[in-house]
């Protein structure tokens, strides 16, 4: 009896259309994804595991035999994963801070390192009265204002990004995750926030020089929205403008807390400073390196 084979061009695999285990389909999977990606195995299953619409945790208990049609969709999600699209957008969406959070291209990927921002945030705010205004500045899919709503409940936040696209994005995830304490506003940074005060500042801003965009691996960051990552002046220019718009906005004893480059502490630093805030620090993030930078307004 003839059978039918799935080729997978490009990639190299051949399995047989019928009868086909999730086990096979993993493992050919992570095979074709060992030399693009760190997770090439957990790619794979959160892959298999969109198309089949189950949770990866059961591949370890059971194998699952997909019908034809599954397969031939997994096999798309595969070459568009081999040609470099992140695997956040391919299953739609990305882990934060233990929420799980829809994304697309129109908004930043949450990265592990931003929830340094979250951690520091909550720190500052146990000194200050519970009833608290916060704004974050470009918050994307509304990742660490959703984080910080759910943490803090009594708190008003109000969430910024100049893409119409990204906040409808974040609204629909606070309202996924009934957060009804978020006012999502279209503001280029501070433009749109008027006779505010805010006890707390926060943003995680582009930062990556534009200059240095040819010099990231094509498969690396070409598919998130440039708008969220680079900026001019070797990756500086929306730093500067937060923290010298940010001053007039924020009540006595408030924080201003930004993440930045591995490279930019200093700077962050040395600007703060020259606006009066005090109490100026910067905290290391997984790997060691400084990525958040926090100042105080005292007077």
């Amino acid at each position: 009896m003839q059978q039918n084979k799935w080729q997978a061009n490009k990639i190299g695999l051949q399995i047989e259309m019928n009868n086909i285990s999730s086990h096979s389909l993993i493992l050919g999977g992570e095979k074709a994804l060992n030399k693009i990606s760190e997770t090439p195995r957990l790619d794979s299953e959160l892959l298999l595991a969109k198309v089949l619409k189950v949770d990866r945790v059961q591949f370890y208990y059971k194998d699952i035999f997909p019908e034809r049609k599954q397969v031939k969709t997994y096999e798309a999600l595969l070459k568009k994963r081999m040609d470099g699209i992140p695997i956040a957008y391919l299953t739609g969406y990305k882990e934060f801070w233990s929420l799980p959070l829809k994304v697309n291209q129109d908004t930043l990927i949450p990265r592990p390192e931003t929830e340094h921002l979250v951690q520091q945030s909550l720190i500052k705010l146990e000194n200050l009265d519970k009833n608290y205004q916060i704004l974050e500045l470009g918050t994307g899919c509304g990742a660490v204002a959703i984080a910080l709503a759910g943490e803090r409940p009594q708190a008003s936040i109000v969430a910024t990004d100049l893409s119409v696209k990204a906040l409808k994005i974040g609204k629909y995830n606070a309202k996924k995750l009934q957060i009804d304490n978020i006012q999502f506003v279209c503001s280029d940074w501070l433009s749109g926030i008027y006779n505010q005060k805010f006890d707390l500042i926060i943003s995680n801003p582009p930062y990556v020089d534009a200059k240095k965009i040819n010099y990231y691996e094509p498969t690396s960051l070409s598919h998130e929205p440039s708008v969220a990552l680079f900026a001019d002046d070797h990756g500086r220019s929306c730093i500067k403008e937060i923290i010298q718009k940010s001053i007039r906005f924020l009540n006595r004893d408030s924080w201003l807390i930004i993440e930045h480059g591995h490279d930019q502490s200093y700077f962050c630093k040395q600007l703060m400073q020259s606006f009066q805030l005090k109490a100026i620090q910067t905290t290391l993030d997984y790997s060691g390196i400084g990525r958040i930078t926090a100042g105080q307004r005292l007077d």
